[in-house]
């Protein structure tokens, strides 16, 4: 399985059922995270599937903080 970030709001949609202006998708291998702020939350936890919800002011630093962890090596965008 690839490892990758969506940005683009109906490519979001297309994998968990939901998107908004400000979320970052990302998938690595049988996990997925739909990241996204405070605004979003109660929404996202309600139609999106198949991914854990992470609520972050700052989702490119809450992304690398994932990919670290998970020790990702490689990502397509």
């Amino acid at each position: 399985m690839k490892n990758y970030i969506l940005l683009d709001e109906n490519a979001i949609y297309y994998e968990c059922g939901f998107s908004c202006d400000n979320a970052i998708y990302l998938k690595l291998g049988s996990e997925s995270f739909f990241i996204t702020d405070s605004r979003y939350t109660v929404e996202a936890n309600e139609y999106t599937k198949n991914c854990s919800i992470i609520e972050s002011s700052n989702l490119i630093e809450e992304t690398k903080k994932i990919l670290k962890k998970n020790k990702i090596k490689k990502i397509v965008f």
